[in-house]
C-alpha cells in the first residue's frame, strides 16, 4: 500500500461511502512518482452506474492520490481476471460497518430466538470470492433452544433489522470460536450476551 493512500484512507472511505463501494481493491499500485493506478471496484447494487458517473468516480480518485487512476468494475459472474488478495483491499464496507438499529433491538431478536450470545465476524480475504453477504454473524443458542426450521429464517431477519445483507450460522461457543479462529486471521466482534 502506497504512503499517499494510508494518508489518505479516511478520504478513500468518505469516497466509497459516497458511490455506493462496497469494495476497492488495488489491481496494481504505482511504482513510481506520477504513473498510473488501477483499482478493482465493487457496488453495493447490481445495476452499474451511469458512464458519465464512473468518469467522474476516475476523477475524484485521481485527485485524491495525486496520480492517475483507472476503475475496472467487478460484477459477480462477468469478472474474468484474478480477484486480488487480502492485502491489495483499500476499502471494505464492512470495516466501516456500524450497526444502525438500537441495542435493544438486536436483543429483543436474540432473545425471542433463545440466541445467548450473538457475534460479528470476519474471515481473512479469499482470493477466489467476493462473498456475496459482508456481514456474517454467529450465535451461541440456549442449550434447551427449540430452533427447528425457524433457524433458516435467522439470518433473513437479521438482514432486515440491519438493512444490509447478513448470515447467521450457529456454533457451540462463540468464546472458543474466537480463540480458535486467532490462529487463521478471523476476528469476531460481541454485540449480544445474554445475562442470567
Amino acid at each position: 500500500m502506497t504512503v499517499k493512500l494510508r494518508s489518505a484512507k479516511d478520504e478513500i472511505g468518505r469516497f466509497c461511502q459516497r458511490h455506493s463501494v462496497r469494495r476497492l481493491t488495488w489491481l496494481h499500485e504505482p511504482v513510481r512518482a506520477g504513473s498510473e493506478a488501477a483499482f478493482l471496484v465493487e457496488f453495493l447494487r447490481e445495476d452499474l452506474p451511469p458512464l458519465a458517473t464512473l468518469a467522474a468516480m476516475e476523477a475524484d480518485i485521481t485527485e485524491i492520490l495525486d496520480r492517475p487512476t483507472d476503475l475496472h468494475l467487478y460484477i459477480r459472474g462477468f469478472y474474468v481476471g484474478n480477484i486480488p488478495d487480502e492485502g491489495k483491499i483499500a476499502y471494505d464496507r464492512a470495516d466501516y460497518m456500524e450497526f444502525p438499529i438500537p441495542k435493544d433491538k438486536i436483543a429483543d431478536f436474540c432473545q425471542r430466538h433463545e440466541i445467548t450470545r450473538l457475534a460479528s465476524i470476519k474471515y481473512p480475504w479469499r482470493n477466489s470470492v467476493i462473498n456475496d453477504s459482508d456481514l456474517d454473524f454467529i450465535a451461541e443458542f440456549a442449550p434447551d433452544a427449540k430452533l427447528g426450521l425457524a433457524y433458516f429464517g435467522l439470518g433473513e431477519e437479521l438482514t432486515e433489522l440491519l438493512g444490509y445483507p447478513a448470515d447467521l450460522r450457529q456454533v457451540d461457543s462463540v468464546e472458543t470460536w474466537q480463540e480458535e479462529g486467532k490462529s487463521k486471521g478471523q476476528s469476531a466482534t460481541v454485540h449480544y450476551e445474554r445475562r442470567d
